[in-house]
């Protein structure tokens, strides 16, 4: 045997035991974003914070993927007004509220927009 081959033997004799899969996943479940009802009461509360009855009657959230927070609108009108006026003032306020969420865009679209439901 060589002397690197020799190294990597006793690298190998020093390593870290080797954690199970149960304790792994337990521990990635307790860090884990919010998931669920619990970031949609969240979020429903912060947007509800800024925006007044009429607006929150309109609006109702879709979905939260990939950082990109959709909300369903019932006025296709609302939608361009939406987009100009509060996209970037939304957006801050949930980055600032809510930052484990990791919302980095905030998108709007045609829907039922429901209302502002916490299920």
């Amino acid at each position: 045997m060589d002397e690197r081959q020799l190294r990597w033997i006793m690298q190998n004799r020093r390593r870290k035991e080797v954690e199970g899969l149960g304790e792994v996943a337990k521990r990635l479940q307790q860090r884990a974003p919010l998931r669920g009802p619990l970031w949609r009461a969240r979020v429903a509360s912060v947007i509800e914070t800024v925006a007044d009855g009429r607006l929150a009657e309109q609006v109702s959230l879709a979905s939260l993927r990939n950082g990109v927070l959709t909300l369903e609108v019932a006025d296709v009108a609302l939608i361009g007004a939406l987009r100009m006026q509060w996209h970037q003032h939304l957006l801050t306020l949930l980055a600032a509220e809510l930052p484990e969420l990791g919302i980095a865009d905030v998108r709007f679209r045609f829907g039922a927009g429901d209302g502002m439901d916490r299920r």
